[in-house]
This record gives C-alpha cells, structure tokens and sequence, in this order.
C-alpha cells in the first residue's frame, strides 16, 4: 500500500481540542473524506472526528497499545530481577581487621560469632605454618606469598609463640578452614545457582519481549530454561500474558483474526485471574478496557484497513532525526521548509516514471557490431576501423594480461 503524504500542520504551544478540530476541517475541505483514521489513544480524538467524519472508523494504534503491554512485561522482568539474592563476593574471605574484643559464648551461632571462630582458627593455623616455613625461607616477601598473607601479618607472626597443635586441631575441627557462608534463601539450592540465574536473565532479558515467531530455536530454548527456573513462575505468567495478548489479532502464520475470535480471545485475556495478580499487568487489563478493544479491533472489519500508524511514526522519527543540532531545524520557518521539501521529493518520487536501466551489455553474442568504415591495407584489401569504447579498451588490454580472457565481459572486441 502506497503512503501519500497530504497535509501537515506545525503546532507551537500545546496540542488542544480547537488545534486538532481546525486541521481536520482544513482536510476535510481539501476533500478528503477517510474510511478509516488512525490516532493514539488521546481523548481529544474520538468527539472532534465524529463530528467531522461521521462515517469513517476510529482506529486506535495497535502499535501504541502494544508498546505499552510490553512495558509491562518488562516492568515484572525487572521487578523479578531485583528479587533475585546478591551473591556473596567469589574472592576468598580476608583475614583484615582485628577481632573482637569479646570473644562469642558457646551458645552463640550467629555469622559473625562463625566468622570470628574461623578467623581465630585461620589465625592458628597460619602463625604455625610461618614458623615452620621459617627455616627454609628466610625472605619475607616469599614466606607472605606462600602463607597468602603480607609481609606486616608475616612479621608479627614471627614475633608471637605458635599455638599447641592440641589448640589448632580443636579450633580447626570446630570451624574448618573454610570461611562461613550462608546459605541462599528457598527456592534456592545454592550460590552456583543464584550466579548462573541472574547472569542468564540479564542477557536473555529482552527475549521475554520478542514474539514467538520471531525467536530462533537457541532463543526459545533459553527461554525455556529461565521459565522453568526458581524465578519462572512470575516470569512465565508474565511471557503467557505477552503472548496471549499478539494471539489476540494475528494467528501463529500471521494472518488476521476474524472479529468473533479476536473477542473473545480478548474476553480470556481480560479475565485472567494469574495476570491480575501482578500490578502492572493489572494495570493494562483496567486500562484497555472494551471501548478500547473495540476501536482497537476495527481493522479487522475490513482486510484493506491498516492496525498502525507507521508510516506517520516512519515520518516523526525521520523529522525528529532532523532537529539534531547540526540540522538546526529549530524555528518555525525552517521546520515548515524542512517540511516541504520532503513532501516535494515524495511527491516526485511517486509521479516520476521510474527509470530504466540502460543496457549496454549483450553477454554471448556471437556477431561484432557492424562497422561503416573501412580503409584499405597495404595488400590491396579493406578492413574495418572501430574506436573502440573505454571498456573495449579495458578488454583488449586484458587481453594481452596472464590471466584474463575478454570473453567473460561479454563486450566487443573488433578484430581487423
């Protein structure tokens, strides 16, 4: 289908119900008398073109109204994302700070009474390790290195005495060597998971987004997972609702729905008890409502009709390219002639006939164009005299060059 561009008006100050009545009276007089108009879901449209246009069909963007159920969507990912634990750092647990000043009771379990018990064991076992290690490393830079501690730690290490190793073994069997760390709340089984969760969903998070049919099957399949995961159930309520909602109008080939299936495909999509237990899917049920749905589905009415204003966006999104500051298309003047001219180049594009390649290339004929000329040879016989063109010349060249035949041009050569 074919877009002309009609008519345009500038607005400097605010668009209100006398602005938009003033331009559609001014089409209206132009004679143009629409079966079918497409606006955004402003409330100044619907009164100003029932009384200018009686009998066209309200369209409401179909566009717009999805762009809005996906913002949904991608409010729940993020909500989802944001309740999913911090893990704890992957280094290792230091040894940095000093202990406290009051050691922890025995009935005490808490993570900082954990962590203050592995310290102190760790502390041990490292002030035992330097003074063995001191007899055959006798440099402070490499007995740090090999105990994992710095060179300051090293030293007052060295001026303390080693713990028994009775002490050592009933602080290491009471703690471990390895530092505390708390376990992920449920569903969780363990850090791993949580790690491997949050990195997948902040690559794959846009793919909750995407049309089924526009997935590849390495998409679906990480879809899948992230659904079936210990965050999926939020997450598949929210994919279900996106894809209920593109089912409502196109069929899984992509072709429109009939009017009756497309409402009562709506009437479900509305009533879905899981959806409205989540708030900003909730909000989208309230907001389209059966007045929206209503002038939404209006192209279904009819197959030549259009669902979208694309091509008014298409227009928009070129204008606002052009206001960047190195167009300075800022004033009133220069947005109008910016404006006619490219009305002016549409125009010529479509009432210009289209141009014709000029073919100059005959790929395997058999002949060589005839020659008028023809002068006479020192034997008493005539041959032909051609000039030949830039691209005969570029072939007789190639000719004599390894590697080339003239023939795979499918230009003439004339031969005297």
């Amino acid at each position: 289908m074919a877009i002309v561009f009609v008519g345009y008006s500038l607005v400097s100050e605010g668009v209100d119900h006398e602005k938009i009545r003033t331009f559609l009276l001014q089409l209206r007089a132009a004679g143009i008398a629409p079966a079918e108009v497409i606006t955004d879901d402003s409330r100044m449209y619907p009164t100003i073109l029932a009384e200018i246009w009686p009998s066209a069909a309200h369209q409401l963007c179909l566009f717009h109204a999805t762009r809005n159920v996906v913002k949904a969507v991608n409010e729940v990912v993020k909500k989802v994302r944001r309740t999913i634990p911090v893990p704890p750092p992957a280094t290792p647990a230091s040894l940095k700070g000093s202990l406290r000043h009051r050691p922890p009771r025995p009935d005490e379990h808490d993570a900082d009474a954990e962590r203050y018990r592995w310290r102190l064991a760790r502390r041990a076992v490292g002030i035992a390790k330097t003074h063995e290690l001191r007899p055959q490393i006798q440099s402070t830079r490499a007995l740090a290195r090999a105990v994992g501690v710095n060179q300051d730690t090293v030293r007052h290490w060295l001026k303390l005495t080693p713990p028994a190793p009775e002490a050592i073994a009933e602080l290491v069997a009471a703690v471990g060597l390895t530092p505390p760390i708390e376990s992920p709340p449920a569903p969780w089984k363990d850090w791993d998971e949580v790690r491997s969760v949050r990195e997948d969903l902040r690559l794959s998070r846009t793919l909750f987004l995407h049309r089924p049919e526009h997935l590849t099957i390495e998409e679906t399949q990480r879809l899948a997972g992230l659904l079936a995961g210990p965050v999926g159930v939020t997450l598949t309520v929210a994919r279900t609702f996106l894809k209920a909602w593109f089912a409502i109008w196109h069929d899984e080939r992509g072709v429109r729905r009939t009017p009756s299936d497309a409402e009562e495909r709506y009437r479900v999509w509305q009533a879905d008890a899981s959806s409205s237990a989540v708030v900003p899917l909730h909000r989208q049920q309230l907001h389209l409502d059966r007045n929206h749905f209503d002038r939404l589905s209006a192209f279904l009415h009819n197959p030549d009709w259009e669902s979208t204003n694309n091509a008014a966006e298409r227009g928009g999104r070129a204008f606002r390219h052009g206001q960047h500051p190195h167009f300075r298309l800022r004033s009133a003047k220069t947005i109008d002639a910016d404006l006619k001219v490219r009305a002016h180049l549409q125009r010529e594009r479509f009432c210009s006939p289209p141009l014709t390649r000029l073919h100059s290339c005959q790929r395997g004929r058999s002949q060589p164009v005839p020659v008028p000329l023809r002068i006479p040879k020192p034997d008493g016989s005539q041959r032909g005299l051609g000039i030949p063109a830039v691209r005969d010349r570029l072939v007789q060249v190639g000719g004599i060059l390894p590697g080339m035949r003239a023939g795979r041009l499918g230009c003439s050569i004339l031969v005297g």
